[in-house]
């Protein structure tokens, strides 16, 4: 698991002029509501210094604003017009100059219209006639019919340059009928602040999932939180606060999808200070899903942004001591969590008691039922607390070389990763082992063959399989953590997984067939996967046992989403291309067509393989058996597996994809019934 670098975009990026857009409309809303009283003798002088200090104040935003976004033509319009419009006329001149600039590309002549509009008004203001005038006729030549500009360029035509007269603030002066533009009417600024309310209104719901979360009630608190990324898909806390609730509704899988997207949002946001909580709670986790490695990493991680972060010593120290560490190290991160919490001292002496193999020291009493969001809201909480996150990172004792079973010469990549050793040969390159020297955690390193290299159409499918990818993040689906170019070469950098894959498996178990429980559990792991991946509008299309991993303790990981592609629409995708490997390929997607059921059907052979050691459509009339739905019944093959799941597999096999299921989840839940209670004796594990 890692974060996600599937996020393009920075959304503080837009969430910062959301805001500043939003401010400015507000400065001069305020300018507009005080122009009055300050013209008004009877306004006291402590209230005209409180005006004079707001208005100072408005000035410094609107610059601030506009020094944020140099770039921007819509803020450059609007700062602008704020300027003008307060009687500012040297900045507002200059913003108008910017904008001006940044419009005369000839893609929008609107635009440029609406920059030299505010100019001409604002040199007109400033006694520059013959500038107010040249930017009226500019304006003329390329809208004639423009009543304000045929307005601005015969009150400035043939004037002589003086000083303006007095501007009321938030007033046009006398005889001033010109029209500014509405730039608060620019799609983007319109979009602005639109975004700006919708943060507001995320914001409300994410306050309402806290004080449910606070008050017991995940259920509510999940649908305000679900509300507020539907309102906002920027706002990550709300990430955080999705990943509580399912957490305490017990479904860790859903919890670790949306923690890890506020991983990466923050990690794309810039924001390291809120890192620690994250990993931590992903290292919780972790821990609840029996991924010890994964949760050693992830406590790691926390600890290397904030060395003082309780929550994640306590997750390290139960990971280490799950995966079966020393016991002294175990032992010290327990005492380090409840050296800097408190409320982790029982923890501490619970671990005191396990690790006392002498005797001499009595266990603890057993401790009262975890509440479940203790550690997680104790870890969001916390986010308030060390701002000040030190980049700091905590080695193992077990070295880098060692962990990855280091040998041989090394190639750097991107000075952060070592090609260690070769782990085999892909349809598209080489796989390396390699050590990610930082992190200082074992990867897998895909390299593009050579000759693929120059052949753009084979790199751009490459490059395709980094993007799908990194878009996909579930704990049964392999992460993958970034692509690297050197020297010609193309490389994408992967989650490394310890284990065997499941084509492995069958041919060294006797029989070549798995015990139906075993199988069973396999196939809940991937159709949890692939039906995340159908979720996010991809298709595996290449689904079989040699692409699932066994990690290490039976954690399945399903890998080579290579030739996935994003579906085009809800029914079909036609493509030009035939890719997958065809004894498990379905019969429209041999025909160039590709649906979600073409991995249910590929899941049916791998499942009726796990449960019977062979294929159900081989030799030279594997197409027409498909297509006839041909192939001899799992029950004859193992007497006694019973007949539920001839049916089962007939319906996963259908030749169209409209007469099988329609989503993997539906499948495992007709194997599981029809394999219910079964014994049947096989020679598979």
């Amino acid at each position: 698991m890692t974060e996600s670098p599937s996020i393009s975009r920075a959304p503080d990026q837009d969430d910062d002029f959301a805001a500043d857009i939003q401010a400015l409309s507000g400065g001069i809303a305020i300018l507009r509501e005080t122009g009055d009283e300050k013209s008004d003798p009877k306004t006291s002088p402590d209230r005209l210094k409180q005006i004079a200090a707001a208005e100072q104040a408005i000035a410094a935003q609107r610059d601030a604003a506009y020094n944020k976004h140099p770039n921007s033509p819509e803020m450059a319009r609007v700062a602008a017009v704020s300027a003008v419009q307060a009687g500012d006329l040297t900045k507002g001149l200059q913003y108008a100059d910017r904008a001006v600039t940044l419009a005369d590309d000839g893609k929008n002549p609107k635009a440029l219209a609406d920059a030299l509009t505010i100019r001409a008004i604002g040199a007109n203001r400033a006694g520059d006639y013959d500038k107010a005038a040249a930017d009226a006729k500019r304006i003329l030549d390329m809208f004639p019919k423009d009543k304000n500009a045929r307005m601005l360029y015969e009150s400035s035509k043939g004037r002589t340059r003086g000083a303006a007269a007095p501007v009321t603030v938030g007033a046009a002066p006398a005889n001033d009928n010109f029209t500014l533009p509405n730039v608060w009417n620019d799609p983007r600024v319109k979009l602005a602040g639109q975004r700006a309310a919708d943060r507001q209104a995320a914001i409300k719901r994410l306050q309402e999932a806290m004080r449910y979360l606070q008050a017991g009630d995940p259920q509510q608190a999940l649908a305000a939180a679900q509300n507020a990324t539907k309102t906002d898909p920027g706002l990550t806390d709300a990430y955080m606060q999705k990943a509580l609730a399912w957490s305490a509704l017990n479904e860790l899988a859903k919890a670790l999808t949306e923690v890890t997207k506020a991983i990466g949002l923050w990690t794309v946001q810039g924001k390291p200070e809120n890192l620690p909580a994250a990993y931590t709670l992903r290292a919780q986790l972790d821990n609840g899903l029996k991924d010890y490695p994964n949760a050693l990493s992830d406590a790691d991680k926390a600890l290397a942004y904030n060395k003082n972060f309780a929550p994640g010593w306590l997750q390290r120290a139960k990971a280490g001591e799950a995966i079966g560490q020393d016991v002294q190290r175990a032992l010290d991160d327990y005492k380090r969590a409840a050296e800097l919490e408190p409320n982790f001292r029982a923890e501490y002496e619970q671990a005191l008691g396990r690790f006392n193999s002498g005797g001499s020291r009595p266990a603890p009493p057993a401790p009262k039922p975890a509440d479940r969001l203790r550690i997680g809201l104790l870890a969001v909480s916390a986010l308030l607390v060390f701002l000040g996150a030190v980049i700091w990172r905590l080695l193992r004792r077990k070295g880098p070389e060692e962990m990855i079973g280091f040998s041989g010469e090394r190639k750097e990549l991107d000075s952060q990763y070592d090609i260690v050793s070769t782990l085999g040969e892909g349809g598209m390159g080489m796989v390396y082992k390699g050590l990610d020297k930082k992190l200082k955690r074992p990867v897998a390193i895909k390299k593009l063959r050579g000759e693929l290299q120059t052949n753009q159409r084979e790199r751009e499918r490459f490059l395709k399989e980094a993007e799908l990818v990194a878009s996909l993040h579930h704990p049964h689906i392999v992460d993958i953590y970034t692509i690297i170019q050197d020297q010609g070469d193309t490389y994408l950098v992967f989650e490394y997984v310890s284990g065997r894959n499941l084509h492995e498996e069958l041919n060294e178990t006797p029989g070549r067939r798995l015990a139906p429980a075993k199988a069973l559990d396999i196939l809940r792991q991937i159709c949890e996967a692939v039906d995340h991946a159908h979720g996010r509008n991809v298709i595996h299309r290449d689904m079989k046992p040699s692409n699932v991993m066994l990690a290490d303790g039976g954690w399945v990981k399903v890998m080579d989403f290579g030739i996935a592609r994003q579906v085009l629409d809800s029914l079909a995708t036609t493509t030009g291309t035939i890719v997958g490997t065809p004894v498990y390929m379905a019969p429209e997607q041999a025909m160039g067509v590709v649906v979600k059921e073409s991995d249910v059907f590929a899941l049916g052979i791998t499942l009726y393989e796990l449960l019977t050691g062979a294929l159900p459509f081989r030799g030279p009339n594997e197409m027409n058996d498909k297509m006839e739905g041909r192939f001899v019944a799992p029950s004859v093959l193992v007497p006694g597996l019973g007949t539920a799941i001839d049916e089962v597999l007939k319906k996963a096999l259908a030749a169209r994809p409209e007469d099988r299921y329609h989503r993997c989840a539906d499948l495992y839940k007709a194997v599981q019934s029809a394999l219910s209670g079964q014994t049947t004796p096989t020679a598979g594990r």
